[in-house]
């Protein structure tokens, strides 16, 4: 029975060493910036501005029912 709980936190322990060793490279890797395009089609599309525009008139209709309230 001991022999076996060995096994399971060495195992573990390996587990453990070798994602603290990755992560930082996994995180270079994910976290890098993204390099400037000068392709129209990576800009903001229709549906994001209108979103955008939607949200803003929300808050402000929102922050004025709220200052009316109070």
């Amino acid at each position: 029975m001991y022999q076996q709980f060995a096994v399971t936190i060495a195992i573990s322990v390996i587990f453990s060493h070798s994602t603290r060793v990755a992560e930082p490279a996994l995180s270079a890797l994910l976290l890098r910036p993204k390099k400037p395009s000068r392709d129209r089609s990576s800009g903001p599309s229709m549906f994001n501005r209108g979103f955008g525009r939607a949200t803003d008139a929300y808050v402000s209709f929102s922050a004025i029912l709220i200052r009316k309230a109070c």
